[in-house]
């Protein structure tokens, strides 16, 4: 469900929660316009169109082979590896299916055996990218407590919020096979109820942009300084602005729990778009 009361704190938690946001600043929709003009070029460079699909190979078919054969398996590894994938292609989904971008710089892929489209704009797959490499360390301390997609309009006021509420089992496994069984089947079902959103959700005005945003836990920031550093992408603080929405509905739309992650996801959609 929703935490009201989560406020825009990076840095400095917010101590009655014990909960902080982070706010990294997405792409303004005209910006991906040019994109256009460079597509065919994007789609005939083997090479470029690996870097910009950003793949994650650690949880392909034949990676989870090679890890069964590991005496040694770090849950939390596994859990962030398959996270920062299914949340990657989730991002994706949700920029096709709500316009934020042209339709003509999304390409169709298979992902969890199901189509789904990804961007080969490289500025929007580069913030995709970076935002997940960075907030990695906090998935794997099980620290992030929600991952949020921000639909904002062109004063920057969200609109729409994709929230992805993440949390460990109840109860942890050590065997590879325990954590991933009908993973792949739970996560398909997430991605097909992306694809479908757009019949529940009103329109959204034209020149809208996206923003993520990371709560977490109140010391977990700390730990992203050295990535952060690395990628020079630093996390931000978000403002109370950049988060609050007036008169918002929720509209549920799939939850899962598994060996390794339990995780919600649901839409808060404002009353008052125009």
């Amino acid at each position: 469900m929703p935490q009201e009361s989560i406020m825009p704190q990076v840095v400095v938690a917010n101590v009655q929660t014990g909960t902080a946001c982070a706010a990294l600043t997405g792409l303004a929709a005209a910006a991906a316009a040019a994109a256009l003009a460079h597509r065919d070029d994007l789609g005939k460079s083997p090479s470029t169109c690996r870097v910009l699909l950003l793949l994650l190979k650690l949880t392909s078919s034949s990676s989870i082979t090679d890890m069964s054969t590991c005496q040694d398996v770090n849950p939390t590894q596994v859990a962030a590896d398959i996270l920062c994938e299914f949340l990657e292609v989730a991002v994706h989904m949700i920029l096709y299916v709500r316009q934020l971008y042209p339709l003509g710089i999304f390409e169709k892929r298979r992902k969890y055996n199901v189509p789904v489209q990804m961007s080969c704009h490289p500025e929007v797959n580069k913030y995709i990218e970076d935002t997940l490499h960075c907030i990695r360390p906090l998935l794997e301390q099980n620290a992030v407590e929600q991952f949020v997609v921000a639909i904002v309009n062109k004063e920057n006021k969200p609109v729409e919020r994709f929230v992805f509420e993440i949390s460990p089992p109840n109860v942890a496994s050590h065997s590879l096979d325990e954590m991933l069984a009908g993973l792949e089947r739970a996560l398909r079902a997430f991605l097909l109820k992306i694809s479908v959103a757009d019949s529940i959700l009103e329109e959204n005005p034209a020149d809208c942009s996206f923003t993520i945003f990371v709560h977490t836990l109140e010391n977990a920031i700390a730990s992203t300084e050295v990535v952060q550093m690395q990628k020079s992408f630093p996390l931000v603080q978000a403002d109370e602005e950049e988060i609050a929405m007036s008169s918002a509905r929720m509209v549920p739309l799939k939850t899962m729990s598994s060996a390794i992650f339990k995780m919600q996801m649901y839409v808060e959609e404002s009353s008052t778009k125009t």
